[in-house]
This record gives C-alpha cells, sequence and structure tokens, in this order.
C-alpha cells in the first residue's frame, strides 16, 4: 500500500468529497468482483491473475481509509497528515492526487512557456475491443516517431517540421467507450512551440471541419500536414513531400493544434492528464479498459518535458511536490498524534 504524505485541514467539505470517492470505489471493487466470478466461471483467468486481482480489491477497499491526523485543541482544527493509497488505476482516490502531483511538476515549466503552449488531439478511428490493446501500444510508437520529426532528428526532404521550433510535449492517453465493442483511444497533447508561424492561420477546410459538433472549423497548413502525417505512421506509410503534400488518394486521420491562452495553463494541464471515464461503461468495457491499460505508459513527456514523471513510474516525490501536498497550518501549539 502506498503512503502518501500529505497535510490539509479536514473541512467539512473535503468529507464529503472522501465520502463521494469511497462511494466510487465501492463500484469500481464490485466491477472487479465481477471480473473476477466471471474469469474463474469461464476460465479466462489463471489462478496467479485471480490472487493478482484480489489483492488489488483488498487495497481498493482499504484506500484512503486510513488515516494519520493532528488535532489542535485550541483552534479546534483537524489536519490530515497521511493517507494510504492503493494506485490502482481507475481509483477516483490515486486520480486525484496523481492530478495534483502531475500539475506540481509540470506547472514551474509551463508557467514560463505559457506563451508557446499548444493543446494537440490526435485520434484514430475507433476499434473493437480485440483490437485496443495493439491499437493503443501501435499509437504510443508512432507518436514517439512523430516526435522525432518535430525536433528535427528524423527529417523529410522538402518538409521541415522543425521550424516550429518544438521544445517538448506531454502526452496522455485517453479511451473512450462508444458501446459494448467499441472504444475511441486518442492523445491529449500540451505542447511548447517556440515559432508559432503558420499554426494559428487557419484556412483550410476539409472532412474534420464539421466533425465532433464543429461548426465549419477550419484548420493551418501544420495542422492538416499533421493529419497525413499522422495517417501515413498509423497505417505504415512511407513519410514523403509527395505522399504528405500531393496525394490525395490517401487519408488522414484528425489532428487539431489550438493555442493555449497564458491563462488557460492550469486548465489544460488537468484536461491533458484527467485519463479515461468510467461514467457509464459496461462490466465488458471495464474487462477490456482492465486488460489494455495493464502495463500500459498512459502518460508520458518528451523533450524538455521528459524528465516529468507520473505517479505509476516512481514513488519518490520531490520536496516540491510534498509542499503542494502539505498545507501547514501556522500554530504555535503542539499537536495531538491521531490514527484513523
Amino acid at each position: 500500500m502506498e503512503t502518501m504524505p500529505q497535510v490539509r485541514e479536514l473541512t467539512p467539505d473535503y468529507r464529503i468529497r472522501m465520502a463521494g470517492n469511497a462511494v466510487r470505489n465501492d463500484d469500481v471493487v464490485w466491477r472487479y468482483q465481477r471480473m473476477i466470478v466471471g474469469g474463474i466461471i469461464r476460465k479466462r483467468l489463471s489462478w496467479d491473475e485471480v490472487q493478482t486481482m484480489r489483492n488489488q480489491v483488498e487495497r481498493l477497499v482499504d484506500c484512503n481509509k486510513r488515516w494519520d491526523t493532528e488535532t489542535y485543541e485550541a483552534s479546534n482544527v483537524k489536519v490530515l497528515l497521511r493517507t494510504f493509497l492503493c494506485k490502482d488505476k481507475f481509483c477516483p482516490n490515486c486520480q486525484a492526487v496523481k492530478r495534483m502531483v502531475l500539475w506540481n511538476r509540470l506547472q514551474p515549466y509551463m508557467e514560463q512557456c505559457k506563451d508557446s503552449l499548444y493543446h494537440m488531439t490526435l485520434t484514430v478511428p475507433d476499434c473493437t475491443g480485440e483490437e485496443l490493446y495493439d491499437t493503443v501500444r501501435h499509437m504510443a510508437l508512432c507518436f514517439k516517431t512523430l516526435v522525432t520529426y518535430l525536433n528535427g532528428n528524423k527529417k523529410v526532404r522538402g518538409v521541415d517540421l522543425s521550424q516550429y521550433d518544438f521544445k517538448g510535449c506531454f502526452r496522455s492517453l485517453e479511451i473512450k467507450c462508444k458501446g459494448e465493442n467499441l472504444y475511441h483511444p486518442h492523445f491529449h497533447v500540451a505542447a511548447v512551440l517556440g515559432n508559432s508561424g503558420g499554426l494559428e492561420d487557419k484556412h483550410i477546410f476539409n472532412e474534420f471541419s464539421r466533425s465532433k459538433g464543429y461548426d465549419d472549423r477550419l484548420f493551418s497548413d501544420v495542422e492538416v500536414a499533421i493529419q497525413r502525417i499522422w495517417w501515413l505512421l498509423i497505417n505504415g506509410q512511407r513519410l514523403t513531400y509527395h505522399n504528405i503534400f500531393e496525394d490525395d488518394g490517401l487519408g488522414r486521420y484528425s489532428c487539431t493544434i489550438d493555442k493555449c491562452q497564458p491563462d488557460d495553463c492550469e486548465r489544460l494541464i488537468a484536461y491533458v492528464i484527467k485519463g479515461s471515464p468510467m461514467k457509464g461503461i459496461t462490466d465488458s468495457n471495464f474487462r477490456t479498459l482492465y486488460q489494455t491499460l495493464k502495463n500500459c505508459r498512459q502518460i508520458q513527456g518528451y523533450g524538455d518535458l521528459y524528465h516529468v514523471k507520473s505517479m505509476e513510474e516512481t514513488g519518490d516525490y520531490s520536496e516540491r511536490d510534498y509542499q503542494v501536498l502539505e498545507q501547514y497550518i501556522i500554530n504555535g501549539e503542539q499537536p495531538v498524534i491521531q490514527r484513523e
């Protein structure tokens, strides 16, 4: 069980939120238990897999239910020192802490580059549950290749993507369930581009201009080029000037790149690291997501943001992490240690 140091005042609102998380955790536990039972009955799970899931259920049940607290008697305030988390990918408690820690780690760099920050979204066609596992891993490999073209380590004759002065990015995988066996995987990317020339000149109307509720959205030359490049990478086609700009018989996959306003930095990062929604998914969806996301790196930094690690990748917390998670009450009295 992961020990997560925190200090914050236990206000009534905070306790209500924790109660809500406990309810949502009950739903995740219930889904795990149904998956275990179904796996045993249908012989889809090995004994080791069953034991692993049972252990995970135990950690979920105990997640955030044991707190170390201090009580300041004179001010009548109770403060949270430490909470014990399970680190499950579907746990609402752990997702909230992960967002807090990641935002803290990203914030210093993003604040410096807020005038060069862009929100990029990359999609692929919807796929079935059987295809999802391979699809998301192939997307990750293709995105890594795309970054090598953006930073100039790989080049296409006649195409200079390095002109946009790519500094780094932070990408997150989101998977939306669109039915019993239909999934929409896509990447949200916070990218830092030092040269924005042409990125905000949106004048091209194409097949994505009216998709997803857009009202005649226009695209820049860069977006249209990356739509084609992304299609070529996903489909294993060669990147050439002809294929990118001249062959109209080739396809495209949706790509949007929007300037992030300086005051929207925190909102963008929160959106990028929000993860895959759990609301409304079926037991079959949960089973597919569990198998797909197991040992899958949903969040990854590149370039100047490569050093940013998520909770799943490291158990070490920096001094700045602790400073954000600790909200000390300035008080001269001595606390009374409690364990709940």
